[in-house]
């Protein structure tokens, strides 16, 4: 058995956090205060507490954090482009240095001003090493609350990946099997456009497959069209498909076959199931940073109350994609009535 090799170190990109954001930085400055609290709410040598220096002793800790918050929001570019050791070494450094150049200012400041927050320090080295050595602990545990953070997040999102994957995998599938029926239907009798319908679903799965994990809204409406193209060989006349496009960013990105689903939904629910047929109306609509899909088809009365029952899985992975992608910002709504029935997708614009 061939020894298990050992994983290298994860690098400090993977869990570093961005120093210059207001989040990390408001975080830091509460451990810097809590930190400050605890050590004040310690006894003082003469068994007194110093809770009367805290105001001015805070003063001082922000000032001195945000100084040294600034040094490593500079330098996060150059951390983030080395292992973890030698990130972790690089701003234990930074932190040190500057809590101990902080310490001694404050120190002078005090002492020259007579504010006497640093009164019961002793000598200036006495209250530099105590602040060292009580940075040095804080921002270990800071350093491992980022590092424990970042591992989860990882996880998170190779979990969230695996998901995605899957259900990307699992609406393919029934996408062929459906195009494969259409094919079928009509090889015995309309043999010309079976092999038409053939063509077109090559060039439809070339487009698909090319797309991959994503793919672009032009690309999607150029699929759903191809697929439309299909069924409409299969359905003639009784189906009818209309598009308004008003504005749309053809270029924006997201995940592939998101839309064709939910036409081959309108079609095989509701036209397929309407003798006389219908017209499936594709909407799409840019407000507001927004970009709204609309996707409406008529619906036989009696079958208003169960109405797309088996499309309810379609729906859910679609649901799922768009929330892998676009996270809470992307929005899938229904509205079913008695002649009708309409999926609206809400997605951000950047």
């Amino acid at each position: 058995m061939s020894p298990r090799r050992a994983e290298p170190p994860a690098d400090a990109a993977d869990w570093l956090p961005d120093f210059c954001s207001a989040p990390v930085f408001l975080s830091l400055l509460g451990l810097a205060a809590a930190t400050l609290l605890i050590v004040q709410l310690a006894p003082s040598a003469a068994g007194q507490s110093t809770l009367d220096r805290v105001p001015l002793a805070l003063l001082f800790v922000f000032a001195g954090a945000s100084l040294v918050v600034g040094g490593l929001c500079a330098l996060r570019r150059h951390l983030v482009a080395h292992s973890t050791p030698v990130a972790v070494t690089a701003t234990f450094a930074v932190v040190l240095s500057g809590t101990a150049i902080g310490s001694w200012l404050i120190y002078w400041l005090d002492h020259a001003l007579e504010l006497g927050a640093t009164i019961a320090a002793g000598q200036p080295w006495h209250f530099v090493l105590g602040n060292l050595f009580v940075a040095a602990i804080a921002w270990g545990v800071a350093l491992r609350h980022f590092y424990v953070r970042g591992q989860w997040q990882r996880q998170v999102r190779a979990h969230a990946r695996a998901q995605f994957d899957a259900l990307q995998a699992r609406i393919r599938p029934h996408f062929l099997f459906n195009s494969m029926n259409t094919i079928a239907s009509l090889v015995r009798e309309r043999p010309d456009d079976a092999e038409r319908v053939v063509e077109d679903l090559s060039e439809l799965f070339r487009v698909a497959l090319r797309a991959g994990a994503t793919t672009t809204l032009g690309d999607e409406l150029t699929l759903v069209r191809r697929y439309v193209d299909i069924e409409r060989l299969r359905l003639g006349d009784r189906l009818e498909y209309h598009e308004a496009i008003d504005d749309a960013p053809l270029a924006l990105t997201m995940p592939a076959l998101l839309l064709q689903p939910l036409v081959e939904n309108a079609i095989l629910h509701g036209i397929q199931k309407i003798e006389a047929g219908g017209r499936v109306d594709l909407e799409i609509r840019a407000l507001g940073g927004r970009l709204t899909i609309t996707i409406r088809n008529p619906v036989p009365p009696h079958h208003a109350a169960g109405l797309h029952r088996g499309s309810g899985t379609a729906l859910e992975n679609i649901r799922q994609r768009l929330r892998h992608h676009f996270g809470d910002a992307a929005e899938l709504e229904l509205e079913r009535a008695a002649e009708y029935h309409l999926v609206r997708l809400h997605l951000p614009v950047p």
